[in-house]
């Protein structure tokens, strides 16, 4: 049996109420695997066959889009403790949508679909965080979808920063994502997203101090 730290997947949505003295009874860790991996390892690659469910023990991962002209675009974040996989367990051939690059070294433990299924069997409390879990992704995949709406980068970027200004509840934020990784998320170029923050620096909209975004006229950030 593999030797997990338990409250990391306690912690996490899926089985949220579910009780530490009940996990090993509902699931079979000794089913599962654990992978690691270095920085910036291309784990899983778009059309590949999915079987399980990865949940982040340690570090973070981007889910990437490659468009025909070589873009990248970030559809999604993924960070410790979350979970990856869980929309495609109902379908007959389920293949990964996008790619998954590491963001920092990581440790994923992989559930069989067929774990998960006994565990919708059995469990009511995780029945329903199932569904619960799905409906959260559904409505961030509908916030992605809204920012791409913004045609322009300045439009991109006050989006996105908006978002963490509700989060921080302060002007001061500080940036959870680098800005290589905000450039993906926004789906436009490194230069492009440094030099329209250079623009709103010179209009005094914000200040930015390494990882540290002082949003200087707030209002514009009310979306």
């Amino acid at each position: 049996m593999i030797s997990i730290e338990t409250k990391l997947l306690l912690s996490n949505p899926l089985f949220k109420n579910i009780p530490e003295s009940s996990l090993s009874e509902l699931l079979h860790l000794d089913h599962c695997i654990i992978g690691s991996y270095k920085k910036n390892t291309v784990i899983i690659q778009e059309g590949d066959s999915c079987n399980n469910l990865g949940f982040i023990l340690s570090g973070s991962l981007a889910a990437q889009q490659i468009s025909t002209d070589g873009e990248i675009l970030t559809m999604n974040m993924y960070e410790s403790t979350d979970t990856f996989g869980a929309a495609l367990l109902g379908i007959e051939q389920p293949q990964f949508p996008f790619t998954l690059v590491t963001t920092t070294s990581c440790q994923i433990l992989y559930i069989p679909f067929y774990e998960i299924r006994q565990l919708l069997k059995f469990s009511p409390v995780f029945n329903e965080n199932y569904i619960a879990f799905l409906s959260s992704r559904v409505m961030n995949f509908k916030e992605k979808l809204k920012m791409l709406q913004y045609k322009d980068v300045r439009s991109r970027i006050i989006y996105y920063l908006s978002k963490e200004f509700k989060k921080a509840n302060s002007t001061d934020i500080v940036l959870q994502h680098s800005k290589i990784e905000i450039a993906n998320i926004l789906g436009i170029a490194r230069p492009s997203l440094s030099r329209e923050l250079k623009h709103m620096y010179d209009e005094n909209i914000l200040q930015v101090n390494g990882n540290k975004i002082t949003l200087l006229k707030p209002e514009l950030f009310f979306i």
